[in-house]
């Protein structure tokens, strides 16, 4: 009797230890997660954001002469600069889709940075990825799908 009492007790033990190890390995990788930003950590002088989606932008033109559009001004860099920092990692599926912008981030050593950018204003959806696809893709905030492409469009209407 006191036997089978031991292997019970046993068994337990064994069972919760199995629960608390996956709970903190799901709470870590929920933190890692958290924690995983696209770090810009020289300073940027310049951003171009290049595409062929640019047009959707404008409502006054009927056809855009130019695929780029460039940013210098401090506070709009900064604008773009927050979105990005602020995005959070996705882990789950996405749509095999290519991206439909690159932005390209002037530091002031002369070195660049590109960035994919998937950018659906009709949807106020956006996400980001490192240039080489690896890495996790980064949800944009609705709030800063709409700054990004407010400013775009007021640079496309210029």
């Amino acid at each position: 009797m006191i036997k089978n009492s031991a292997l019970i007790v046993f068994g337990i033990i064994m069972i919760l230890a199995a629960c608390s190890s996956e709970d903190k390995s799901f709470n870590d990788n929920e933190n890692r997660r958290e924690k995983e930003r696209i770090d810009v950590t020289k300073d940027v002088n310049m951003i171009s954001i290049t595409g062929n989606g640019l047009g959707l932008f404008s409502e006054t033109e009927d056809q855009l002469k130019e695929g780029k559009v460039v940013f210098k001004q401090t506070e709009e860099i900064e604008v773009i600069l927050k979105a990005i920092k602020d995005a959070s990692a996705h882990s789950g599926p996405m749509t095999d889709e290519g991206e439909n912008f690159q932005l390209v981030l002037s530091y002031k050593d002369d070195t660049t940075d590109i960035i994919l950018l998937w950018l659906y204003p009709d949807r106020n959806s956006g996400r980001i990825q490192r240039e080489n696809y690896t890495g996790p893709m980064y949800l944009l905030s609705k709030k800063d799908v709409q700054i990004i492409v407010n400013l775009i469009d007021k640079k496309v209407s210029q």
